[in-house]
């Protein structure tokens, strides 16, 4: 016996993997937009958004390696926003916001121990 299979379109499979791309957007956004929030503005303890920055990271991370494994150009093309330099521009973001917040926390630690320390924070967190 033979199963009948199912023929799609192919234009309706772009436009699942347009609306599925573009969710992947928003929830990437959303769950970024969580972890700034409560970092920031409730001053929440990382155990409270560690969820939400684990799962933004493991995005980027799987996007990442299924693309190369895919064969996808990750340098983005002429005209798009390399995804290099939004993954730098978010990763210096987040550097400066959370320098920030160490610096209010621990002024009198860095100026008493010295800036090199502050400094190798940065470093650290964004690398």
């Amino acid at each position: 016996m033979k199963k009948n299979k199912i023929i799609r379109d192919e234009r309706v499979i772009t436009q699942m993997n347009r609306i599925q791309g573009e969710a992947y957007i928003i929830i990437s956004v959303v769950l970024f937009s969580s972890v700034i929030v409560q970092q920031i503005f409730y001053d929440a303890p990382f155990k409270q958004y560690a969820v939400e920055l684990f799962c933004v990271v493991g995005i980027a991370i799987y996007t990442i390696i299924r693309s190369i494994i895919a064969g996808i150009n990750l340098e983005g093309t002429q005209g798009k926003i390399n995804t290099f330099t939004v993954m730098f521009f978010v990763g210096m973001l987040v550097t400066i916001i959370q320098g920030t917040k160490n610096y209010i926390a621990y002024s009198e630690m860095y100026q008493r121990d010295g800036m090199g320390y502050f400094i190798a924070v940065l470093v650290v967190l964004f690398y």
